[in-house]
């Protein structure tokens, strides 16, 4: 009985490409990319191991989610696309948005000025406030500078009248208030903001000039220079002179009388010693 013989072995695979057959399909360009980066091309695990790790941290640096990637337009009169940007970087949708209540001292009519064109600059939120801040402090700063400009000025007006006044100068300022109830009809307050908006206009010494005419009225005869007079300028003056006067029975009668001169010298006399006007 003869012996079966062993069956035929299967013919192996047709052998794949080589690395050299893969190499040969890679455009040049890409070849010259490895090399220059010093790449073995000649050994494919070392080739792959570089490949992975230059993608690895191409990932870690240019890898973000989807909602952190901001895409823009491609046009430039694409102002939805643009207003899709800016929302992103924080922009309000809205200008009313800004909350400026931070920034400082700002009026209403400034404050909506600010929001409308930040808004329109597609400005950020917190940044806004930062301008808003900027702009509040400018403001103060000028207010500041301006107010003690105004109060240097009034001081150097004071200190001028008073010397040009001299010893007169009580007795003129309170000519000066009289001067200002009498053309307004009201109490020294009311006067003394009077003559705080006109000084602005005009000057301490003009309106302080002014008003005082209009107190001892048209007679120049009433008005006191600076440097010595007949005429008390002092509340021990006024009382001195009040009291020979009140000595005098000719003066006391045609006070009594109404007699306009003694009338006006005794007001005068009493404005002096009390401060108040009459």
């Amino acid at each position: 009985m003869s012996e079966t013989p062993p069956p035929t072995p299967p013919s192996p695979p047709p052998a794949g490409p080589t690395w050299n057959d893969v190499l040969a399909k890679v455009d040049p360009e890409t070849i010259g990319h490895w090399e220059l980066k010093g790449w073995k091309k000649d050994d494919p695990a070392a080739l792959v191991t570089e490949v992975t790790k230059a993608w690895k941290g191409l990932e870690r640096h240019l890898g973000a989610p989807a909602d952190r990637i901001i895409r823009l337009p491609e046009k430039a009169d694409d102002t939805a696309g643009w207003n899709a940007v800016r929302q992103k970087l924080g922009a309000p949708k809205e200008a009313s948005e800004y909350d400026f209540s931070t920034a400082g001292e700002l009026d209403q009519a400034l404050a909506d000025t600010l929001r409308a064109n930040l808004h329109k600059a597609g400005t950020p939120k917190d940044a806004a406030v930062d301008v808003a801040k900027g702009v509040a402090k400018y403001m103060s700063d000028q207010k500041a500078a301006a107010d003690a400009a105004k109060a240097a000025k009034l001081q150097a007006e004071q200190t001028a009248l008073k010397s040009e006044w001299g010893q007169n100068y009580d007795f003129n300022r309170l000519k000066a208030m009289e001067g200002v109830k009498r053309a307004i009809g009201g109490d020294d307050a009311s006067a003394q903001a009077v003559i705080n908006a006109m000084q602005d206009a005009i000057g301490f010494k003009g309106t302080m000039e002014f008003w005082r005419r209009i107190g001892v009225g048209t007679t120049e005869a009433s008005f006191h220079e600076g440097g010595t007079t007949g005429n008390p300028t002092t509340m021990q003056a006024a009382i001195a002179r009040k009291s020979d006067l009140m000595k005098d029975p000719d003066f006391a009668k045609r006070y009594l009388a109404g007699s306009p001169k003694e009338v006006t010298e005794m007001n005068a006399l009493n404005a002096l010693i009390t401060g108040v006007s009459a």
